[in-house]
């Protein structure tokens, strides 16, 4: 959301930052940092507010850069998060659900324990390609619409 609203929130704000996380809209748990990623991808893609594979390889950037920059940093994001659900009239719940939990969570976290997590952050990032790791076989789906196009 703030990479679209350049950090200026708006009404939208609370149903982009719930609609772009699996764990808010769905409540879906995660086993590995790859699957999350890709989850997330897939409904940057799939949601017509963003629908850009520029957008999801910038964000996905950015989620690194958030990580790197440490427990500091990640509580900073988590807050401001926490700040625009709560302005919500129908979002505000998923503050008490996740965030001020995940709040109070990384502040008791050991430093050793998010360099580890930013590192596995990283290589997920790095290694990530939208052709190859999201659900769909795009390459058929952009020959056949090039076929109808036709």
């Amino acid at each position: 959301d703030t990479l679209i609203t350049q950090g200026d929130a708006n009404v939208e704000s609370a149903w982009t930052i719930r609609t772009l996380s699996s764990t808010l809209s769905w409540l879906e748990e995660f086993q590995s940092v790859k699957d999350s990623i890709g989850a997330f991808a897939h409904r940057v893609l799939v949601y017509p507010y963003m629908r850009h594979c520029d957008i999801t390889a910038r964000v996905l950037e950015d989620i690194r850069i958030i990580f790197q920059g440490g427990k500091r940093f990640i509580l900073r994001m988590l807050l401001k998060t926490h700040r625009i659900l709560h302005r919500s009239d129908t979002f505000y719940l998923l503050n008490r659900l996740y965030v001020t939990d995940m709040c109070v969570w990384i502040q008791k976290l050991d430093d050793v324990v998010i360099t580890a997590f930013a590192a596995e952050v990283e290589q997920a990032v790095q290694s990530f390609s939208i052709g190859e790791d999201i659900r769909w076989d795009l390459g058929t789906i952009i020959q056949q619409s090039l076929a109808e196009a036709d």
